[in-house]
């Protein structure tokens, strides 16, 4: 094609700078005037001197915004009066997934007739990566370059330095990648874990997901089973949950919330993908609470604890709207239904009223007699992705006393 034919020039181009790159990164720096000579020959490239210096000028720019970057948002978000919504994440969530700075680069070559003259491809070569496109990268191998986590560390500085200048959220989306460390979420004192407190103490709607980059409003589930896509760290010390936990809890201290969505995606791929026998529970979920207005809960790879879930319902009123991929980390699956089950309200209709009420939407249950179970007996007590076909939803049926038989019931005696 005569267009591809045009741009030819430009690729011929770009090769050859690339091919005087790669020529000196293979050239021996050994002896005593090695680094000399390298540096004399790479002088004699004028595009690589001109490129190195726009970055190095870029890096300087943008380690100068970093190093108070925090503050200043603070500074700006805190002069909006009507600033009630905030959304927080590490990626671009409508950012096409697909593209790369390759596909940049060739679409560039393509199409832009001037892209190899002045300092276009400097631009394209020297501007700092989309996080978003980082998080792709897997860290698993012997390349730890990408075990930072900046957008992480903000996090955990922003939300006390807000509360701290009074101001007063309504609503909160929290959506990160996994991060090799927690311990940058969690307040770093008591006064920053109060100053949060204070920020959350008028929040009704939070979101908070631990999961791979996806556009939930585009949800490509083919992109997600690539192993590019998902970060899978080691299974979380006791310590790391400590500090995600400590984070959790100042979240959670607030007595307005009307809608709840926890969602540890990540956390469950790394247990089982790494085949721990471990598990990624946080006390601060199941820690009772008195909330002042009808609270709906959509709970994705959360681990509870079935002893505890009593005094967390309480009195509500509380409706489970989705349980999917929770894992039972402390008791028995037998207890929280039968706690469900005593708890539920026969006169509210999937809505909550007086006491607690929940959906059908119970998917893929995991730990303590689901462990035990086979596929066919799973498949008729809730909903599992493997099985294709509708459940009987013996475990919903029974909490809405529809029947007498506690589908867990027969194996809460071989649980260890």
């Amino acid at each position: 094609m005569a267009y591809n034919e045009d741009a030819k020039p430009r690729h011929q181009q770009l090769q050859d700078l690339l091919t005087s790159w790669k020529d000196l990164r293979d050239t021996p720096r050994d002896g005593a005037d090695g680094e000399q000579r390298w540096l004399a020959l790479f002088r004699q490239q004028h595009a690589l001197v001109e490129m190195y210096e726009a970055y190095r000028h870029s890096l300087n720019e943008y380690e100068a915004v970093r190093q108070n970057f925090v503050h200043e948002v603070v500074n700006a978000l805190s002069q909006m009066p009507r600033f009630t919504r905030l959304e927080v994440s590490d990626y671009l969530w409508r950012s096409q997934s697909i593209s790369t700075v390759c596909g940049d680069l060739e679409m560039a070559l393509v199409r832009d007739e001037n892209f190899m003259r002045g300092d276009r491809y400097v631009g394209l070569f020297t501007k700092p990566m989309q996080w978003d496109r980082l998080a792709r990268f897997s860290p698993t191998g012997s390349d730890s370059s990408f075990e930072t986590s900046p957008p992480v560390d903000v996090l955990g500085q922003i939300l006390s330095l807000l509360g701290k200048r009074g101001v007063q959220l309504t609503k909160v989306d929290i959506n990160i990648t996994p991060p090799p460390s927690f311990e940058a979420l969690r307040p770093t004192n008591v006064e920053a874990r109060q100053e949060t407190v204070k920020l959350f103490q008028n929040v009704w709607f939070l979101r908070f997901k631990i999961g791979p980059p996806a556009d939930w409003r585009n949800h490509d589930p083919e992109l997600l089973a690539r192993d590019d896509v998902n970060r899978i760290w080691e299974p979380r010390s006791e310590e790391e949950l400590k500090h995600l936990d400590g984070f959790l809890d100042a979240l959670l201290d607030t007595k307005s919330l009307n809608q709840l969505t926890l969602d540890f995606t990540s956390l469950m791929h790394e247990t089982y993908l790494n085949f721990s026998v471990g598990d990624w529970y946080l006390p601060s979920i199941m820690k009772p609470r008195q909330w002042a207005r009808p609270l709906l809960l959509l709970f994705h790879a959360v681990c509870i604890d079935s002893t505890r879930l009593n005094s967390f319902i309480g009195d509500g009123p509380m409706h489970f709207r989705e349980f999917k991929n929770i894992c039972m980390a402390r008791g028995t699956w037998t207890e929280a239904l039968d706690v469900m089950r005593e708890k539920y309200d026969l006169s509210a209709y999937d809505a909550p009223k007086t006491s607690f009420t929940a959906t059908h939407s119970l998917f893929d249950l995991r730990g303590a007699e689901v462990g035990l179970m086979d596929d066919d007996e799973q498949h008729a007590a809730f909903e599992t992705t493997i099985s294709g076909r509708p459940s009987t939803l013996r475990a919903y049926r029974y909490i809405k006393h529809e029947t007498e038989d506690n589908p867990f019931r027969p194996f809460e005696q071989h649980v260890v």
